[in-house]
């Protein structure tokens, strides 16, 4: 490995592991904040923290896309600079909103699929609390999950490997990262076969991270903040937009973990971003892999 091979491993090393760091200091600031809210009653866990993420989830959110924006900016130019060919740059609040509406979309798709199948029960409405918890976690989720993820390991793995290695190992990457979720296998399973080929899909329709920022933020925000279910292992006590009951097993339902650990909605959104993937394959021309 010649010097400049080095040197550019070197910044994706660099890159990776600091876009990894907002997600840790973010959990340290929705732990923080949660011990001062709820002084002697709080455990400084993150545990505790997740199971009372009002307000402590919504600072840390703040501070985990922030930062994430402020290092990718800063050092993700070195790692991208020599690429032969990059995306040209696009209308960004379009693409945004495009990815709003397609993760929007097939979360509200999913979550009449769990209706029709009698797992998912609304009870009325829920609080707006719960409305800014799930907006929580769509902002700190889909800007630097989405960084590092879409815009940092795809990416590179599309440029070495093409279309179907790049898919199948950012989704696995993007899985195992989920396992400190309640350590729920079946969690991992879900957001590898659903969220790897919905998000990653997306992203192929523009190869560019605006697009996915959109699709995770909604993911979760309509999970949450509107359908009030669980989000990653994060409990809705209050409801979103929405309070529900999920009636059924741990199959149907996925437990503590949400329906992202549930069969009907993997099966959903997989389908879904099997669709969205083949569109936008065809749409960009894309071939290899």
């Amino acid at each position: 490995m010649n010097d400049q091979n080095k040197k550019h491993t070197g910044n994706i090393v660099r890159l990776i592991l600091l876009l990894i760091l907002p997600i840790g200091i973010s959990m340290v600031v929705g732990v923080a904040v949660t011990m001062l809210t709820y002084p002697g009653k709080a455990e400084p866990t993150i545990t505790y923290f997740m199971k009372h993420p009002w307000p402590g989830l919504l600072f840390a959110a703040i501070v985990e896309a922030t930062l994430a924006i402020i290092i990718y900016r800063r050092f993700s130019k070195s790692v991208f600079e020599q690429f032969s060919s990059s995306p040209v740059s696009g209308h960004i609040f379009r693409e945004l909103l495009f990815g709003v509406a397609i993760g929007g979309g097939v979360i509200s798709l999913a979550t009449v699929v769990l209706a029709i199948l009698g797992v998912y029960h609304p009870l009325g409405f829920g609080s707006a609390k719960g409305i800014l918890v799930g907006f929580a976690a769509g902002l700190g989720a889909g800007v630097a999950e989405e960084l590092l993820f879409r815009g940092v390991v795809l990416r590179l793995f599309y440029a070495k490997w093409g279309v179907l290695r790049a898919i199948i190992f950012t989704s696995l990457i993007f899985g195992v990262a989920h396992l400190g979720n309640d350590l729920s296998v079946a969690e991992v399973l879900g957001v590898i076969v659903a969220a790897g080929l919905f998000l990653n899909g997306v992203w192929f329709f523009t190869r560019r991270i605006w697009i996915c920022i959109g699709a995770h933020f909604a993911w979760n925000f309509f999970l949450g903040g509107i359908f009030g279910m669980t989000v990653s292992g994060v409990p809705m006590a209050d409801g979103g937009l929405i309070r529900c009951q999920m009636v059924g097993s741990d199959l149907m339902t996925g437990g503590v973990s949400g329906p992202e650990a549930a069969l009907p909605f993997v099966i959903t959104v997989a389908l879904v971003g099997t669709i969205v993937l083949l569109i936008a394959l065809k749409r960009v021309k894309i071939s290899g892999g």
